[in-house]
């Protein structure tokens, strides 16, 4: 069984040749035309190519410049970042097929998460958190991952499929 049908039994569905919509690809090729001058991010990325020694070298310098700061490194109050969080297979989609009863859906993992710093990492970071102890008793029940509330953001940067391919 390929990937796509695998999908369908949980009836997640998408077209692989669908149109781009004309916004979508007017902005893909707006980002594709050569500039005039490079951003500051992208001179620092530059920069740092020759110290980049292996892949994860490479993975670290992107990070620090395409990724939000979190509060533990001076960053957004009240944000943090997750590295390799595992996320709650209980928000996967349910099979609606007696065959997929027997299949499984891999729960994603990202290679990094933001969201809402919760109060007991906080508390012993001195960062501020961004819910009261009561308001997160009620979350509780319903986490993504334990590591962080309401994650926003996600960042991976190999395809699960390809393995080569960066995001």
């Amino acid at each position: 069984m390929d990937f796509k049908e695998k999908l369908q039994f949980f009836s997640i569905f998408y077209e692989e040749r669908a149109p781009i919509p004309s916004i979508l690809e007017q902005h893909i090729s707006n980002l594709r035309k050569p500039r005039q001058v490079s951003s500051p991010n992208a001179k620092h990325i530059q920069e740092m190519v020759p110290v980049a020694r292996s892949e994860q070298d490479g993975i670290d310098v992107l990070e620090e410049v395409l990724l939000l700061a979190p509060a533990s490194k001076g960053g957004m109050p009240c944000v943090e970042r997750a590295a390799k969080p595992n996320l709650s297979p209980y928000f996967s989609p349910l099979a609606t097929s007696f065959v997929a009863g027997r299949v499984r859906l891999e729960t994603s993992q990202p290679d990094h998460c933001f969201g809402y710093l919760p109060s007991k990492k906080a508390r012993p970071a001195r960062l501020k958190a961004s819910f009261t102890i009561e308001e997160e008793n009620i979350m509780n029940r319903f986490t993504l991952t334990t590591e962080l509330y309401f994650p926003f953001f996600t960042a991976r940067w190999k395809s699960p499929a390809q393995e080569q391919t960066h995001h």
